[in-house]
């Protein structure tokens, strides 16, 4: 009969016990041997890359109520007025004079916009990447009709997904439920 330390207490302990004596952990001698326990460790790793990716690869729907927030042509030509359904056309307040809230993030640049259709934004970033001015329109009239939106410098934006490995993250514009995905440089 040999003796080993429980693994638990540090007590020594038959190699045959089943229990030990004095902490009661189950097979007290049992340990795993380097290779298993790297092993373990490389298939555990293994899973958590998994489950990001499927988590960042999923691309959410756009939300099922009706937008009322409709941008008039101005705002398509960046102009910082926006017509609420119902309400008068209401300036925006510069940005600089608000404190951004715990966990909000502020749009970096003049140049960002954003969509509620991932494949929808990455249409149109190609679009603008190959120079081709006609179908650039694409975003004036997506901006017109609420499916996409521009972001004014220094606005506060909250994350609220992210396209792991594809430079997308999902945000939403303070006060505001409807979600625009957008490049990740656009809140540094």
């Amino acid at each position: 009969m040999a003796l080993k330390p429980c693994r638990e207490c540090g007590k020594e302990v038959s190699t045959k016990a089943k229990t030990c004596p004095q902490c009661g952990i189950s097979h007290p001698t049992s340990q795993l041997d380097r290779g298993t326990k790297q092993a373990l460790g490389c298939l555990a790793l293994i899973i958590v890359v998994v489950v990001i990716g499927q988590i960042g690869s999923e691309s959410s729907a756009p939300p099922a109520t009706n937008n009322t927030q409709t941008a008039t042509p101005s705002a398509a030509r960046g102009s910082s007025t926006r017509k609420r359904s119902g309400n008068p056309t209401v300036p925006k307040q510069p940005s600089a004079t608000r404190a951004a809230p715990p966990g909000a993030h502020r749009i970096n640049g003049d140049h960002w916009f954003g969509c509620m259709d991932r494949d929808e934004f990455g249409r149109l970033v190609n679009y603008a990447a190959q120079n081709d001015q006609e179908a650039s329109q694409a975003l004036t009239r997506a901006v017109y009709n609420g499916t996409c939106t521009l972001f004014q410098n220094g606005e506060t934006v909250y994350l609220t997904d992210t396209g792991i490995f594809s430079g997308v993250v999902k945000v939403r514009k303070r006060g505001e439920t409807t979600e625009y995905w957008t490049n990740m440089e656009a809140i540094p």
